[in-house]
């Protein structure tokens, strides 16, 4: 994939907006035929976010796009690009890019929904919104990714209830002077029916010319063996690809925020990558795969931790779809600020109101009064843990506590082979797909 050698394009803030109620793997063993500690074990998730049934994805993406402008210090009006990825939206139509440009008094005519990119969704809104701000003139993008996994899963399926969470993600990027900003890219696609999930026409009806099973039912389906060994090939080698275009060592970088497909699967992916634990954020543990939103979850982590600062290299990569997959190398020219979590967690969305219709009335929101810190580079931002609402991003299984990562003169599966990790991803570190929930 080539340098990216257009205006620089960079993010300068990042927000996340998740729901109030925790669902415990107990709780969902009340409909599951498993076990919380199976639950743990196979995937590392103890936890998860789940909307209320009164509460919208489009409550959850204001929300993180209101906290990402702030976190900028950007108003409404100078938004040039509305960028907004879900999969799991309240309506078809209405565009909720649209909805949420209403909600939030944007006055622009470039809004973009991407639909179909799941949780491959990140890495393809920001390529994309970045650039759509190449015409003469633009110099800012909202880019916002929201989530409702938990309507898309079968109670009873422990095959994938056990996944997915609800979540909101939000990141403003600018153009920037100078060489710093989106250094290089990677994308690529590979066809896989092993995760569909069907329209409403297309249940129980079948087509003769189709070589995927007739759907009965409106839930996602996956193959955990086929989305484990993608993930686990895919994204090393697209991370790879990317920083050797920049010019770039593993070495070198200073975060990686990649898809939270399950806790086990990202630090399995961050050994690859040759990357120690401390750079390879996870937040699946609490929250579960957000899809669209999980790669920003990471992110939000980096920056709270001190990790996307001035000068620092960060690479943000991701998968999904069946199969499109993606990564982005930035050099950041400016700290990326990470919005409080709770600045409007629950007072947001509970004053505006939560109606089924698409286009309620707009959001007025007073800009929440936050210390974001300024510490030496690298170190974390001690001001930020010290909430509460803030925890859930900082608990660690005891695995990540004992520091995963590679032994002093092991190469990693990047290093030992320039494009294809030369260890299978089946037997990678003893991660074998048995350790991957799949259909008996």
């Amino acid at each position: 994939m080539p340098k990216w050698e257009l205006a620089p394009v960079s993010p300068r803030s990042v927000a996340l907006a998740l729901p109030d109620r925790v669902v415990t793997n107990a709780e969902l063993c009340e409909t599951l035929d498993t076990t919380p500690e199976w639950i743990e074990k196979k995937t590392g998730i103890r936890e998860r976010r789940f909307l209320e049934p009164h509460e919208t994805v489009l409550d959850l993406a204001v929300e993180a796009a209101e906290k990402a402008l702030a976190a900028a210090d950007v108003q409404a009006r100078e938004i040039d690009v509305v960028l907004v990825a879900c999969t799991t939206p309240d309506w078809i139509m209405p565009s909720l890019g649209v909805s949420l440009a209403e909600r939030m008094g944007i006055d622009t005519p470039r809004i973009l929904d991407l639909t179909q990119h799941a949780c491959a969704s990140a890495a393809y809104g920001i390529y994309t919104a970045a650039s759509l701000l190449q015409e003469p003139g633009l110099e800012t993008a909202l880019v916002v990714c929201a989530e409702r996994g938990s309507g898309i899963t079968d109670p009873t399926d422990r095959i994938t209830r056990i996944f997915f969470g609800d979540a909101a993600g939000a990141v403003v990027l600018r153009k920037t002077a100078g060489g710093d900003g989106l250094l290089s890219y990677d994308l690529g696609n590979v066809y896989s029916d092993a995760v569909r999930m069907a329209t409403a026409w297309r249940l129980d009806q079948e087509v003769p010319t189709s070589t995927t099973e007739t759907p009965r039912t409106p839930y996602i389906f996956m193959d955990g063996n086929v989305v484990l060994r993608e993930a686990m090939t895919r994204v090393p080698k697209s991370l790879s690809e990317a920083l050797s275009t920049a010019g770039v060592t593993v070495d070198e970088v200073s975060g990686f925020a990649v898809h939270q497909a399950n806790a086990k699967l990202v630090r399995q992916i961050g050994r690859m990558a040759g990357a120690d634990a401390e750079r390879v954020p996870v937040t699946a543990d609490t929250l579960g795969n957000t899809a669209a939103a999980s790669p920003l979850t990471a992110l939000w982590r980096l920056a709270r931790e001190g990790r996307a600062r001035r000068g620092d290299v960060v690479v943000l990569g991701a998968i999904g779809a069946g199969f499109l997959f993606g990564s982005l190398v930035f050099r950041l020219p400016d700290d990326l600020v990470a919005a409080d979590v709770a600045a409007w967690t629950s007072r947001g969305r509970r004053e505006r109101g939560t109606g089924t219709g698409p286009g309620r009335a707009r959001a007025s929101f007073a800009r929440p009064k936050v210390d974001y810190g300024v510490s030496e580079r690298r170190r974390p931002v001690m001001q930020s843990r010290a909430s509460d609402s803030d925890q859930w991003l900082y608990a660690l299984t005891p695995s990540q506590a004992e520091g995963e990562r590679n032994e002093p003169g092991e190469r990693s599966a990047m290093e030992q082979h320039p494009d294809v990790p030369r260890t299978e991803p089946s037997q990678a570190e003893g991660e074998r797909t048995e350790d991957i929930p799949t259909r008996e």
